[in-house]
């Protein structure tokens, strides 16, 4: 039995491993220049423990990662990448093209949120041209009694709501 626990942790530890190492690969996990060089030295040595221990401390660790998608947030038709986890969506929204902003929404302040598609019209097409598509719109506590809407346009939108839901869910279980 004793065997069989150290197995399953080997298991563990190179799927954790391997998932750290393609995250940082794709940039969705943010390294400053020195943790790079530390993972890469880490990486070859082959210490796979200390690898994950520095990848732990990094920027959006555990975050689900949604492809890129559009966003009526800061203003229409923003392009943006929607990222969930530690209890919160963040945004990172290309506001040019050398330059991203970030932006934090945490579950706490949501009021509510809801799925919708936007249909095409009579010939096929919606509004802008395309094809019927996911929204997912969240209610938002901007300041103090200042409640906004901000909508995600992706046809992750339901993958989106199951990470909020499930950040809902873990929220209510801690406090129980």
């Amino acid at each position: 039995a004793f065997d069989d626990e150290l197995m399953d942790d080997r298991i563990a530890m190179n799927l954790l491993y391997v998932q750290a190492v393609n995250d940082i690969e794709r940039g969705w996990l943010i390294a400053t220049k020195d943790q790079h060089k530390q993972l890469t030295s880490l990486q070859q040595r082959g210490s796979k423990k200390e690898y994950l221990r520095l990848a732990r401390t990094l920027k959006f660790y555990g975050f689900m990662q949604f492809k890129p998608c559009l966003t009526d947030y800061p203003q229409p038709n923003s392009r943006v990448i929607v990222s969930s986890g530690n209890r919160e969506l963040n945004f990172r929204i290309q506001v040019s093209s050398d330059q991203v902003k970030e932006g934090s929404f945490k579950v706490t302040r949501m009021r509510c949120w809801r799925i919708t598609t936007a249909l095409p019209d009579m010939n096929g097409e919606s509004d802008d041209g395309q094809e019927a598509r996911l929204e997912l719109a969240f209610e938002y506590l901007i300041a103090k009694d200042t409640l906004k809407w901000i909508t995600v346009y992706s046809d992750q939108a339901i993958l989106i709501s199951m990470c909020l839901q499930g950040m809902v869910d873990e929220l209510i279980m801690k406090k129980h």
